[in-house]
């Protein structure tokens, strides 16, 4: 079951990513956001659904790109991985995780996620609802450490310097203190 959980938490993040890049099309956008309105009360479950929905996620994240989320799991997976072997910490897992924290943070710095949102027929308060519970609030805490000592790699990550917020050296201080739970 976590890993089901990991698994659509990671396809959310590719499809509001790719949704939310400045480099995505008008094109781009509007597939984004049928995928997320077909991802928007999808329950978790073993279901084919989800994986159509991950296949054009991936498709328009590979067209667009990502974001922070991404940035943060590509840096952090195989340190973490390497620390903490027996937990099984994979890029979906990551990912699922991270989300929250990153479109809390993206929203606290532009209004441009919930105008993007909005513009596109899509309620900003429900994609919250929808991708919040992938959150682990202990298992972020625990990827903290990490977080700030890899922070610099972080920042210079290509999938970090194409998030839909500017994210500058100080933005850690949101990370390690301002997450809403």
């Amino acid at each position: 079951e976590e890993l089901l959980e990991n698994a659509c938490g990671d396809v959310w993040a590719h499809a509001l990513e790719a949704f939310l890049s400045p480099l995505a099309t008008p094109q781009l956008r509007a597939e984004a956001a049928d995928i997320l309105r077909g991802l928007s009360g999808l329950p978790l479950a073993r279901a084919g659904r989800w994986f159509e929905l991950s296949a054009a996620a991936c498709a328009v994240q590979a067209r667009s790109s990502v974001g922070l989320v991404h940035g943060m799991a590509h840096v952090l997976e195989a340190p973490v991985s390497r620390e903490r072997p027996d937990e099984g910490i994979g890029h979906a897992k990551l990912c699922a995780t991270l989300l929250w924290p990153v479109f809390c943070f993206n929203r606290g710095q532009s209004t441009k996620v919930d105008d993007l949102l909005t513009e596109h027929g899509l309620e900003p308060e429900e994609i919250a609802g929808a991708i919040k519970p992938f959150y682990d609030p202990q298992f972020f805490q625990s990827l903290l450490p990490a977080i700030e000592r890899d922070w610099k790699r972080i920042l210079r990550d290509p999938c970090s310097r194409t998030n839909c917020a500017l994210v500058r050296p100080d933005a850690l201080r949101f990370f390690a203190g301002s997450v809403p739970a």
